[in-house]
């Protein structure tokens, strides 16, 4: 398994931008020769944050939901965002499939290369959604809005999510002969769900400090609106 790993890694890189292969190399944690490629934790968090600029700044949440800012002033707009598990299926798909590549930084903090990013608005009647899940190792990337009425939501909620994957890292030795060691580890990721009959959505809150804070007051707005 591992050997077949690393050559899909290597078949991953054909066709790449070059800040693709570096995201690639990051997540394999691949070294060549006697020295370590691909970037700092730090590095690939400018990435994400340049990334997160250019799909989901404000102005394009607006513009995607066709909405002004001044038709949505009941409260404050909120942000949610954080690494994912999944842009599409399940996780063991995901992980077959190389959908996505998750990595534990010297900071302690997990990382994947998906990643989701929402925006919520709120108007008298009802709360506008922009959504956009994207991939950091290709050109993958899904957008979604929706409206939903405060008296069709029941509930406001997070739910932390246990992943246990597993992820090869890639090593060439000061000689040149690559070697592949496959490893298992068990992570938690953090997401919030709306509820409305028939549908749920839900997105990554990992990477918001206070997003519980948020959920509370989102849930004391919809007592409002329903007694309202």
């Amino acid at each position: 398994m591992a050997e077949q790993r690393l050559m899909t890694l290597s078949m991953m890189k054909n066709g790449k931008t070059e800040e693709q292969k570096t995201v690639i190399d990051y997540f394999a944690g691949e070294k060549s020769g006697c020295m370590k490629k691909g970037i700092a934790d730090e590095k690939f968090d400018e990435i994400v944050k340049n990334k997160l600029n250019e799909y989901a700044s404000k102005s394009r949440a607006l513009s995607m939901l066709g909405i002004d800012s001044d038709q949505v002033t009941e409260i404050a707009p909120i942000f949610f965002h954080g690494f994912s598990t999944s842009l599409q299926g399940n996780d063991a798909e995901a992980i077959l499939n190389w959908k996505y590549a998750f990595k534990t930084g010297k900071d302690g903090r997990f990382r994947t290369s998906a990643y989701d990013a929402t925006w919520l608005f709120f108007g008298d009647e009802e709360m506008f959604v922009y959504s956009v899940k994207f991939d950091l190792m290709s050109v993958e990337k899904t957008e979604r809005t929706d409206e939903y009425f405060y008296k069709d939501i029941t509930n406001f909620a997070t739910n932390i999510k246990t992943v246990e994957q597993q992820m090869t890292t890639v090593q060439k030795g000061c000689f040149g002969k690559s070697s592949a060691q496959t490893e298992t580890t068990a992570k938690e990721i953090k997401k919030f769900y709306l509820t409305v009959p028939g549908s749920d959505f839900y997105c990554s809150v990992s990477g918001v400090a206070n997003a519980d804070a948020a959920i509370q007051g989102l849930k004391q707005k919809l007592r409002e609106k329903k007694i309202g």
